[in-house]
């Protein structure tokens, strides 16, 4: 899955599936863009990375800053070929408290802010030359998860977004699909391990494969709809999950 001499933009890059993203596309010789708006983070991943790379803060809930992130990209590299919608966020509150500023930034975030990188790139680059997106679900995109409606609902519409856009697109040869993690071991991933250790547990008990995923295995199926190896693959939602979304009966894998 060659990568060679294409431009590669990843948002949420600082850390975990975007920086592992943005660290395997560089091992693959394309030219990277990490964007995240935790500049200090962000300087900080950057740091150990070798390879042609540009870092850019960039705020995804914000047009401006969108619209002027592609045209630093296309100023510097002179071209966008792949963008991986992974910034995202999370709040874990039950539906009852929910406040309807944290329910907008999780939709502003995860779901609005994949929509306008989307179209800043089609708009400024890709319609003319062709392209990929690929935008981060989750497991909440394919089923109901406690204490966190807004994210459910916004990763869910992620998936939705990703099929019309890439039937908008296609005339244009823009591939747009969906890559949707299990429980994997980012930063989060280990804080809710530390908080509610039994739960976690539990949880990755229920998964066939027995545990979470590393980041750079996510990152490998989001680069595979990335590479012109995926050149007929549109629209498509793929969960990368260790077997969770086939084991949807509530029964406990076997041991």
């Amino acid at each position: 899955m060659s990568l060679d001499g294409k431009v590669v933009f990843v948002t949420g890059a600082a850390r975990g599936i975007g920086f592992a993203t943005a660290a395997e596309a560089l091992a693959r010789n394309a030219s990277v863009v990490l964007a995240d708006n935790d500049q200090a983070a962000l300087d900080d991943a950057a740091a150990g990375l070798t390879g042609n790379k540009l870092v850019l803060t960039c705020d995804v809930t914000s047009q401006e800053q969108v619209q002027a992130a592609i045209e630093q990209t296309l100023t510097h590299f002179g071209a966008i070929d792949v963008l991986v919608n992974n910034a995202g966020t999370v709040t874990l509150i039950d539906a009852l408290e929910l406040k309807l500023d944290q329910w907008r930034r999780e939709i502003d975030i995860s779901l609005t802010g994949s929509f306008l990188m989307a179209q800043a790139a089609a708009t400024l680059w890709m319609k003319e030359h062709g392209g990929s997106i690929v935008n981060l679900g989750s497991g909440a995109s394919l089923s109901g998860l406690p204490h966190c409606v807004s994210y459910v609902a916004a990763k869910h519409g992620v998936i939705g977004m990703t099929k019309a856009l890439a039937v908008d697109w296609a005339r244009f040869g823009i591939r747009v699909n969906c890559v949707c993690p299990g429980f994997t071991w980012t930063d989060l991933g280990r804080k809710s391990m530390r908080l509610q250790p039994e739960i976690m547990k539990e949880r990755i008990a229920r998964i066939p494969l027995q545990r979470g995923a590393e980041p750079e295995e996510v990152a490998q199926a989001i680069l595979y709809f990335a590479s012109p190896t995926a050149g007929f693959v549109t629209g498509q939602t793929l969960a990368v999950d260790g077997g969770q979304q086939a084991l949807s009966s509530g029964y406990p894998p076997p041991k």
